[in-house]
């Protein structure tokens, strides 16, 4: 019976590890700057994108607006951006076009809409220039 006994809390506790494996890995936003009262993110590699969040920090079901600079060297005629949220299933996808150039640097104007609170992560890719970059949303504080 011991044997039997012993076997059981083995397998369970096979069981538990595996689930605890298989939990998200926890959320490591890339680090939000303020520039002027604009919130900035840079993509990872350094210098490949930067998004000036325009309509402040991102919320959840609230569209909102960046502004994307890559270098013209890099950049394409249009911006594609893949996000999905970090450990579901839940993801979507922007294409837009060149909106204008400033400077040493083409600019692509989006509105992304994320549908919940949580951890999102971004892969950009225009011309040759291509970026990832994880965003917190986060619901408005009450009070």
């Amino acid at each position: 019976m011991w044997t039997l006994v012993g076997a059981g809390l083995t397998a369970l506790a096979v069981l538990l590890l595996a689930a605890c494996s298989a939990a998200p890995t926890p959320c490591q936003p890339t680090g939000v700057v303020d520039h002027g009262k604009v919130p900035t993110v840079e993509a990872s590699p350094t210098s490949s994108f930067i998004g000036f969040m325009t309509g402040g920090l991102p919320r959840p079901g609230v569209p909102t607006a960046f502004q994307w600079f890559v270098s013209r060297m890099q950049g394409g005629p249009q911006l594609q951006i893949q996000a999905g949220e970090n450990g579901s299933s839940r993801h979507f996808e922007v294409n837009v076009p060149r909106s204008s150039v400033s400077g040493n640097n083409d600019v692509y104007v989006t509105r992304l809409k994320f549908p919940t609170a949580g951890c999102w992560n971004l892969s950009l890719e225009t011309g040759s220039a291509q970026g990832t970059l994880t965003l917190r949303v986060k619901n408005p504080k009450k009070g």
